[in-house]
């Protein structure tokens, strides 16, 4: 609730989140197969905006299949409830839906290789507050880029707050 509160209240992730949804609007266009991959899903409310668009209106071309690859390395539970209500959303708008999950206990151990990646869906990763937290952990970083770049997406959408993480001083 507290979390929700502050959501409706300072709507910062909100713009966020808008700007990227957009994007990948904007990229998907007229094909009608998408796979999105999420590194922190978290409750997926970003991605029942794209449902909605997808859904089938005036602007965009009904989509025949939306699969979304949650990634997660902890909080199996909080997942599976994001995969239920997103299902159960979906099966609302009628739109055809696939959830899949690749748990890893760091991400250190990301493969490609876990992946299920097809020609013909062009895929959009999705990183949400997710890479400044990696700083300190630059092995794991540096792996999960390079699983990304091999993924080679048709779209990466980051979204971060602006900060200097590697200032010595936390005013700074």
């Amino acid at each position: 609730l507290t979390f929700l509160a502050i959501h409706q209240q300072l709507p910062f992730s909100q713009v966020m989140q808008f700007a990227g949804v957009q994007a990948i609007l904007d990229n998907i266009g007229s094909r009608t197969k998408v796979h999105l991959v999420d590194f922190n899903v978290g409750s997926g409310v970003q991605w029942t905006v794209i449902m909605q668009a997808l859904a089938g209106n005036n602007m965009y071309q009904r989509i025949k299949q939306l699969k979304i690859t949650a990634v997660g390395t902890t909080d199996r539970q909080k997942i599976e409830e994001t995969f239920k209500s997103l299902r159960s959303f979906a099966e609302s708008l009628n739109l055809p839906f696939q959830f899949n999950v690749v748990y890893v206990s760091c991400f250190s151990e990301i493969k490609e290789e876990l992946f299920e990646i097809k020609n013909d869906e062009p895929l959009v990763v999705y990183c949400s507050l997710l890479l400044r937290i990696m700083i300190s952990y630059p092995s794991c970083l540096e792996n999960l880029l390079g699983v990304i770049k091999k993924l080679n997406p048709s779209l990466m959408v980051v979204i971060e707050v602006e900060a200097n993480h590697n200032s010595p001083s936390y005013v700074n």
